[in-house]
């Protein structure tokens, strides 16, 4: 998944949770040892999403950029 969005209007109906957990479980047939997101440290949001799917924080990386 690169990016799972919700329009405002239909926010806080499960749906990104609906579609991450369903994701998961496709991706468990996978013999995957792990899964990993990014997400920014300030978005709330979807930092309580993810907690509430079972995600745990790990580490923090901090990205540099430039305007050329």
């Amino acid at each position: 998944m690169e990016n799972v969005l919700v329009k405002l209007d239909w926010r806080s109906h499960g749906l990104a949770k609906h579609l991450i957990t369903e994701g998961i479980r496709h991706l468990q047939k996978c013999n995957l040892d792990y899964m990993q997101l990014l997400v920014e440290t300030k978005n709330e949001s979807a930092l309580k999403l993810y907690q509430s799917i079972g995600f745990e924080i790990i580490k923090e990386e901090k990205r540099f950029w430039i305007n050329i």
